[in-house]
């Protein structure tokens, strides 16, 4: 609501507790009784019904965090002046004491100590608050591209932490974390082959060691191994990897100018997208690419992983030296990364070998 609106309710007596000198702009933020409202974005650890002191240093209070998005229709005559400042900010002029619930949690700061909060402790208050002026939960403005979904059989999960793994990563709100989510069912895939593998050896200890030694190697080992072992299906990845041709410039950016160790393609980047435009293991065969179906195979399998890898550094590491992605990114990583991922986390819980282990 605008300032002036508020003064309107005021000579209307709508808002007996309020004077007209109580309401004021100040640096573009409205004050209301020497209170400033700012929309937050709580942790979700918070009681969704806490109001919180925010205190400086010296102890002294500055304000407050109010949890208004837990007080269900909103009385006016029963707010706080705290929450009062909060309903007044958000509230259009129309829907003045109207029974609608509050949208969003507020902190309400002193106005005697707003510029100190603005250009001090604003821009850290996820670290010491647990809260943020700015939502980064918002919904990813692209769109997953599908016009049917085709059911699956035969996918068996080894334990109820990769089922729980899967749930996290379909709640997640944002198309990034949720393909970290998705990455860390692929850890814990590894993590139980591991110790499958060393409860069959039983008194082996040399056998264990080098279990132990190769679960030590890093990341993109590990992951390039459970793939080669259980991802028994090149046609099916091949295909998940020709996505990648509609999305060849940031392809070719993340897997290839700030590529790492480990790539697989090196120089050959020109002809496995030239054959994956070809489709699997044609004749006569793409330059560049093996001519042994094994090895072939192989290729495909460890580009799978590196891609896969890769992605993952690019949103778990955004720092200088790998690709930033950013929400134009969104796309590429639904329409290829998590396609790519979840095609091989499906195609390894469909194998035989896998189900095996499980019994």
């Amino acid at each position: 609501m605008e300032a002036v609106e508020i003064q309107s309710l005021i000579q209307d007596g709508l808002l007996p507790d309020l004077r007209m000198a109580h309401i004021r702009v100040d640096d573009g933020l409205l004050v209301i009784k020497d209170k400033v409202p700012f929309r937050v974005f709580r942790d979700c650890s918070y009681d969704e019904c806490s109001n919180l002191d925010i205190c400086d240093s010296s102890g002294s209070v500055i304000g407050m965090l109010l949890g208004t998005r837990s007080l269900g229709p909103v009385n006016v005559r029963a707010l706080t002046e705290w929450q009062l400042a909060a309903y007044l900010l958000e509230r259009e002029y129309v829907e003045f004491d109207q029974p609608i619930p509050f949208a969003f949690d507020y902190v309400v700061i002193d106005s005697s100590r707003v510029n100190d909060y603005q250009r001090k402790m604003k821009d850290s208050s996820e670290i010491w608050g647990s809260y943020s002026h700015v939502n980064t939960n918002s919904r990813s403005s692209a769109i997953r591209q599908c016009q049917s979904i085709t059911a699956i059989q035969g996918m068996r999960l080894p334990t109820p932490f990769h089922k729980v793994a899967l749930e996290r990563a379909v709640q997640a709100s944002h198309p990034f974390e949720r393909y970290l989510k998705y990455y860390h069912e692929l850890e814990l895939l590894f993590d139980w082959i591991v110790v499958k593998k060393i409860q069959a050896l039983q008194n082996d200890l040399q056998g264990a060691a080098k279990l132990i030694s190769s679960y030590q190697s890093g990341d993109l080992p590990r992951l390039k191994d459970l793939i080669l072992t259980y991802c028994n299906d090149a046609p099916k990845v091949h295909s998940l990897l020709a996505n990648i041709l509609d999305y060849r410039i940031t392809g070719a950016k993340i897997f290839q100018d700030y590529g790492k160790e480990g790539n697989p393609l090196k120089d050959s980047w020109s002809d496995m997208c030239t054959d994956l435009g070809k489709g699997y293991f044609l004749n006569p065969p793409t330059k560049g690419m093996p001519k042994n179906q094994d090895k072939y195979d192989k290729i495909i399998l460890e580009s799978a992983a590196y891609w896969i890898f890769r992605i993952r550094c690019c949103i778990a590491h955004h720092r200088i030296g790998e690709y930033l992605l950013s929400q134009n990114d969104d796309e590429f990583v639904i329409e290829f990364g998590e396609r790519l991922l979840l095609g091989t986390i499906g195609i390894i819980l469909e194998n035989p070998d896998l189900h095996g282990m499980m019994e």
